[in-house]
């Protein structure tokens, strides 16, 4: 049995003159596409900085309060324990300066928990080398930054240069272009199966927006519109960048990926994951504690 886990995190900053409004509806969102996919075959790790269970009280659901520490914990307490992972996010992003050579615009993207301003933000490089990295090769993750600053979160080798004209839209191997890199970087090919889909471009803005009275982030509410109609990634990824250009809203949805994508569905069940993977089912040993051990405890731009 292929076992899948869904990291949603929601963070509002409630209280603070950084508070969004659609954050929570976008942990809901992704929790309800999901769950009416796979219903109670799937865990859920839910993060969302209020007392309220958001998503409702099924036993496959686990509640934590989004901080650093418990977003850092849960994404180092899955690894391996799983075969799919789903990650979304919807809060703050922000850019800072690269410290250790590894992007070409000399700034990092970081995502930022509910206590930031005490403990600090959570960088792609962390994100990376601390959970994509370190997951088996047989594995499959897909990622939903709805964030700003967003476009090449998680360092992917992979960057998909879409263009409105889809006979010009390719991949493009952006750590073939990084000479400077270095060999644990470049050797690291043997990556799980990942495709992230951001809200926009690394130097945009996501927005924060309501449709019908209710708030959500723009790339999630077009999202799960899109989805509804088409499930295929490449022409999801497509509805979405042109609802987004239909909406007026001055944001790009960017996909990186550890592969070349092909247009396969966005949501794999087991059959779908052993053709691709076309290998029997093998795990890494791991000392990590089990996610039981952890379980329980108007236009607004996402931007500081």
């Amino acid at each position: 049995m292929i076992r899948t886990v869904a990291i949603l995190i929601g963070i509002r900053y409630l209280g603070t003159k950084n508070e969004l409004d659609g954050c929570h509806n976008d942990t809901m969102s992704m929790y309800n596409l999901l769950n009416n996919e796979y219903g109670n075959t799937i865990d859920f790790l839910i993060l969302a900085d209020t007392d309220d269970k958001i998503c409702g009280n099924n036993n496959n659901i686990a509640y934590f309060q989004p901080t650093k520490k418990n977003i850092e914990r849960i994404l180092n307490s899955v690894i391996n324990d799983y075969d799919n992972y789903y990650f979304h996010f919807s809060g703050h992003g922000i850019q800072s300066k690269d410290r250790n050579g590894d992007e070409l615009d000399g700034k990092d993207e970081s995502i930022l928990p509910v206590d930031f301003r005490e403990n600090g933000k959570i960088t792609d490089d962390y994100m990376y080398k601390n959970f994509i990295s370190k997951l088996d090769s047989s594995c499959k993750v897909n990622v939903i930054m709805d964030c700003c600053h967003s476009g090449t979160m998680l360092d992917l080798p992979y960057l998909y240069n879409n263009s409105e004209n889809k006979k010009n839209n390719t991949f493009i191997d952006t750590w073939k272009s990084e000479s400077y890199m270095d060999d644990e970087y470049r050797k690291k090919r043997n990556l799980p199966w990942v495709i992230s889909l951001s809200g926009c471009k690394d130097k945009e803005v996501s927005w924060d927006v309501t449709y019908n009275d209710n708030s959500n982030g723009a790339l999630t509410w077009c999202f799960c519109k899109c989805y509804k109609n088409n499930k295929l990634i490449l022409d999801i990824f497509d509805d979405v960048n042109s609802l987004l250009r239909d909406k007026n809203y001055d944001q790009h949805c960017m996909m990186n990926s550890s592969f070349i994508v092909q247009n396969k569905y966005w949501i794999l069940k087991d059959r779908d994951l052993e053709i691709i993977n076309n290998v029997p089912r093998k795990r890494k040993n791991k000392n990590n504690s089990k996610t039981s051990n952890i379980k329980n405890s108007d236009k607004i731009c996402n931007i500081m």
